[in-house]
């Protein structure tokens, strides 16, 4: 009876083993939600920009805040697009502030991944503060 119990042990330890590292192994340095071709996730992203230089975005937001953006630049190579936003915050105070109004962005679309850089003192509503 002994050897039986053995045998079942054994064989029910195998296929822990087995269900371990099969599950483990799949999917190994995938980021979840991450496209896996680099060049198909660029041109995904890069579907969020406009097509063509001159471009403009006017916000007016609340409490007299607002900015206007024009695209620049549109710098395609080999392993990347980098877009050039530049543009001006609204001076509610008429000249009176002290502050820099203006501000740039660059977006750069490269490996499937979007970043954003950007230079300004007075822009509101960004998640990237």
């Amino acid at each position: 009876m002994s050897f039986r119990f053995s045998k079942a042990a054994v064989v029910l330890i195998l296929v822990l083993i087995l269900l371990t590292f099969g599950c483990s192994s799949r999917d190994k340095g995938k980021e979840p939600g991450r496209i896996s071709n680099t060049a198909q996730g660029n041109a995904q992203l890069e579907k969020l920009f406009p097509d063509k230089k001159g471009y403009k975005w006017v916000y007016s937001g609340f409490a007299e805040y607002g900015h206007e953006m024009t695209l620049e630049e549109i710098d395609r190579k080999d392993d990347g697009v980098l877009f050039l936003v530049k543009g001006t915050v609204d001076d509610p105070s008429g000249g009176e502030a002290q502050k820099n109004f203006s501000l740039e962005l660059e977006y750069l679309i490269k490996d499937g991944v979007l970043s954003q850089r950007k230079k300004e003192e007075a822009m509101l509503d960004s998640i990237s503060n």
